[in-house]
């Protein structure tokens, strides 16, 4: 039985048939190609991103040499001999292991209580600031005589926000947080020329401008929020103006004014036809400073309330 199989698969010289050589060198290629597909799909799972080579390529670039080799080949390609009719079944020649991807997990520190709001400092606006300028002035000594609010000065060009009678006028002017302070480089031209103090009342956020461009004899005060109220700080007090014009200054009062200073106090003959700025014109040379500053503020301190709302409005006007 031995010699008879023996015979079936060799031939009469001892060389293999040549049938059983066909199949194993088919089922050898078809192993061979498996093995180069499963390596193929290795490499494609590990990143792989050059394109990969034809199969043709791969099988001749790698098809061993050498005897044992190829022996190793023929063993393994007769152990895939079950599998190789069955395409469906996967085959990898080396397996890579599954990696599980690190999950990382952001973690935000929650607090347990929650930050408490920022403090807003209220905005201070001009009516806040003149109330609390009031009542600063009652209470310092010496106490003005009277404070005069929205006096129309230099023949109605612009208006002093507070202004305080003592001995000399002192003209307050007030900016809140939210007023054009760029403003004032025209109006300070006019109260420079009117009164002999000028103050400028003012915010924090205006404190740097105003000393960059600020006249240095103008006083300046800023206004804060306290928990009492409105704190007023002096950063600077005033000094005389050496811009001071006396017709200027005489441009605050009424023809009416004018001509009784010129009759009473100047002995000046004053003609029908005299306009304020003639009055003003003649009185600025008659009379001093002192005088001149003394009969103004005479004058303004012997208006009544009525007459002053009622021609304040038409003092621009009026010639």
């Amino acid at each position: 039985m031995a010699a008879r199989s023996t015979s079936c698969s060799r031939s009469a010289s001892g060389e293999p048939d040549r049938r059983s050589r066909t199949l194993r060198q088919r089922l050898t290629a078809i192993a061979a190609r498996r093995f180069v597909d499963a390596k193929l799909t290795d490499r494609q799972q590990t990143g792989w991103s050059r394109p990969p080579p034809s199969h043709r390529r791969i099988a001749r670039k790698r098809w061993p040499t050498t005897p044992s080799a190829r022996a190793n080949i023929g063993r393994r390609a007769r152990s895939l001999i079950g599998t190789a009719a069955n395409p469906t079944i996967p085959m990898t020649a080396h397996p890579v292991p599954s990696r599980p991807r690190a999950s990382v997990q952001a973690t935000a520190q929650i607090a347990s209580t929650p930050p408490p709001p920022a403090v807003t400092s209220p905005v201070l606006r001009d009516r806040e600031i003149r109330e609390a300028l009031r009542l600063h002035l009652a209470r310092r000594l010496p106490a003005p005589a009277r404070v005069i609010e929205e006096l129309g000065v230099h023949n109605g060009n612009a208006k002093a926000d507070l202004v305080a009678i003592y001995r000399e006028m002192h003209c307050f002017e007030i900016k809140g947080a939210t007023d054009s302070i760029r403003r004032l480089t025209r109006q300070a031209s006019f109260f420079d020329q009117t009164f002999p103090k000028v103050t400028l009342v003012t915010t924090e956020n205006h404190l740097s401008w105003c000393l960059r461009h600020l006249p240095p004899y103008w006083g300046i005060i800023v206004a804060t929020c306290a928990p009492h109220g409105i704190a007023l700080r002096y950063v600077r007090a005033a000094l005389n103006s050496p811009r001071f014009v006396k017709q200027k200054a005489l441009m605050m009062l009424w023809k009416a004014e004018l001509t009784s200073i010129a009759t009473d106090t100047a002995k000046i003959a004053v003609k029908r036809a005299y306009t304020r700025e003639d009055l003003a014109a003649h009185l600025s040379q008659a009379l001093d400073k002192q005088l001149t500053l003394a009969s103004i503020q005479e004058a303004i301190l012997s208006r009544s309330g009525g007459e002053y709302v009622a021609e304040v409005g038409n003092m621009a006007g009026e010639r």
